[in-house]
């Protein structure tokens, strides 16, 4: 497997660069692979084994699973890396303030110096030290809290090149770059697909093969043509009339910011209004994209979903119709998002925290584990895996990896920003206002989204 390389500035100049964690090998001692000098080099710019812990938050228990790869590598670190599960909703506004608080004050109480012009007393100086967070998940909807600001550092501080990085999909390092900075690195990716049932296909459509299907689904003028059909014959498209938003937002021309300036595509408002025509026409069921009805709306009237690759792994109330599902792409490529990892810039040990990133998020061996249950964010790893994954039963024998690599392969880098997961879920929720005649007009859900946009983000400019 490839290594990647970390300059070691020792009086000599290596031909062969040495892995801060083995990002393409493991770790290996006494493999006769490596000389004398390279051996002493990699103990030398490896963390130190004693010492205080560094703490990692994330708003569930994923990331406490995914650590138990780093441990098993590297066992010596076990005791300097613990993890916090907050159980917090992982968009709350309540997961972002402990995050934010816990660093405030183990910054404070770590400097013992004025803080915002807040000196402490001796009583706050006592006790136990907070538990600061050094590595924090963020949902990409709300990833602009930690990556949009100095809540963050920069990765190519932390030794992590763009070499570690080569082999991840560009839309994910896009969504993490904040002036011109990667800030976040994602182990896994979510691209989007839509998936059908099989006999609803037939009864309407007369084909069910992925590759028909795709092609009555090519685009959202077809889409809704289908729509029409599958109302006339007692079928809803789909579950829920906002399930559109995520797909179609991402067909824009534009990205969201350009030069600090929002830009609303003119796909924005094509998205609302066939949202809104998918409710009004009873082209599609009522529930919500969010909600727990969707999930079990699987066995009901409803023709297709579109889905990420954890509805389908993790399991999926079928309703009687285990092996009835196919995939196909959709009407255009599209993601879910990530949890992406931030090191935040008062953490005690930066190197041990970049042997965390790049065991997760660059380690081919780790990577090649993951990517038995998920879409981990590695092309070659992913690559190889379609080449040898079996069929799915709940597909009926169909490869799943053969959509999701190639719709992930297929979304445009170009225009994916950090502000893409709060905007489009901004929309989301006004399009079900908009749906609902909560909101009177497009115009004004539009006066309703740049005013949020305004009221978070000053520095873009609003017209």
């Amino acid at each position: 497997m490839k290594e990647f390389k970390k300059i070691i500035a020792i009086g000599l100049t290596f031909a062969m660069g040495l892995s801060l964690c083995a990002c393409g090998d493991s770790k290996k001692k006494g493999d006769g692979k490596a000389d004398i000098l390279d051996e002493e080099a990699m103990e030398e710019n490896m963390p130190e084994v004693e010492g205080d812990p560094i703490f990692v938050y994330s708003f569930n228990g994923e990331l406490g699973e995914k650590l138990q790869y780093f441990y098993e590598l590297y066992p010596e670190y076990k005791s300097r890396v613990e993890f916090v599960n907050l159980e917090l909703g992982a968009t709350s506004k309540e997961y972002q303030d402990t995050i934010k608080r816990l660093m405030k004050e183990g910054t404070k109480r770590k400097k013992k110096k004025v803080v915002e012009g807040e000196e402490l007393s001796e009583e706050e100086m006592e006790g136990e030290l907070p538990k600061y967070p050094s590595i924090v998940a963020n949902d990409s909807i709300m990833g602009y809290s930690f990556i949009q600001n100095d809540y963050s550092v920069p990765v190519s501080s932390l030794g992590i090149t763009e070499e570690d990085m080569q082999n991840m999909y560009p839309y994910t390092l896009s969504a993490a770059t904040f002036q011109d900075e990667v800030k976040g690195l994602a182990w896994g990716v979510t691209p989007g697909a839509f998936l059908y049932r099989v006999d609803i296909a037939e009864k309407v459509l007369g084909e069910s093969s992925p590759e028909a299907v795709q092609e009555m689904l090519a685009n959202w003028s077809e889409f809704l043509k289908v729509a029409k059909k599958m109302k006339k014959e007692g079928y809803k498209i789909l579950s829920g009339s906002d399930e559109i938003t995520y797909a179609m937002l991402q067909n824009r021309h534009t990205a969201w910011v350009e030069e600090e300036k929002l830009r609303i595509d003119s796909n924005v408002k094509k998205c609302l209004e066939l949202s809104k025509q998918l409710q009004e026409e009873e082209y599609a069921g009522d529930t919500l994209i969010t909600s727990n009805e969707r999930k079990t709306s699987f066995g009901s009237d409803v023709f297709g979903w579109f889905v990420y690759p954890g509805m389908i792994y993790e399991g999926m109330e079928t309703g009687g119709h285990a092996g009835d599902f196919r995939l196909c792409q959709g009407p255009n490529p599209y993601q879910w998002g990530n949890t992406y990892l931030t090191v935040s810039p008062q953490c005690p040990d930066k190197e041990l925290a970049a042997l965390v990133l790049k065991t997760l998020c660059c380690n081919e061996e780790v990577l090649a584990k993951m990517a038995q249950d998920e879409v981990v964010n590695h092309k070659g790893i992913m690559d190889e895996q379609t080449q040898t994954a079996e069929g799915l039963e709940v597909l009926g024998g169909q490869k799943p990896l053969e959509i999701w690599t190639a719709v992930a392969d297929s979304i445009d880098a170009e225009r994916v920003t950090p502000y893409d997961g709060r905007f489009d879920s901004w929309i989301q929720e006004l399009s079900v206002s908009f749906n609902r005649d909560e909101i009177e007009d497009i115009k004004k859900v539009f006066d309703q989204f740049k005013d949020k946009v305004s009221d978070t983000f000053n520095y873009i400019v609003v017209k």
